[in-house]
């Protein structure tokens, strides 16, 4: 997903208990410039669902580990303005679309789990959320 396209709530099914449990799981490896805290404000209609979402993420510990270089990972910036920096985006669109399985070009942009863009690339070819949506739905009566 791309900077200007952190809001995932328009890929979130009508009932999708999977991408807001899978929302509040992210765990931050690498950060830039506060891009996840703008990510998770981008997102903040999770609370709908977990009233507690952002409280993980803002605890004092966290935010210290965030502070201090998140684990270090450095190499990964380097590489990327060094090395993939010098290649254009459209060369990389142009080559990813040449060697793309034909099932992903068939689903493409035609089906919830199969979304490319240039704001976001989403390759999911068997999405079940909307089968995990009814299970979750069922369990919950069942409680």
């Amino acid at each position: 997903m791309s900077e200007d396209n952190l809001n995932l709530e328009n890929l979130k099914l009508k009932n999708d208990p999977y991408l807001t449990w899978w929302l509040a799981g992210l765990l931050l490896l690498w950060e830039e410039k506060g891009v996840f805290e703008t990510f998770l404000k981008a997102n903040a209609w999770n609370k709908k669902y977990l009233p507690n979402f952002l409280n993980r993420y803002l605890a004092a510990e966290v935010n210290e580990w965030r502070l201090s270089g998140a684990a270090g990972i450095n190499f990964f910036k380097r590489l990327g303005e060094n090395v993939l920096g010098m290649v254009s985006e459209k060369i990389f669109r142009f080559l990813e679309l040449k060697i793309m399985p034909q099932k992903i070009k068939e689903l493409m942009n035609k089906t919830p789990g199969v979304v490319i863009n240039d704001k976001i690339l989403k390759f999911h070819l068997n999405d079940t959320r909307e089968k995990l949506a009814n299970e979750y739905v069922e369990r919950i009566k069942g409680l």
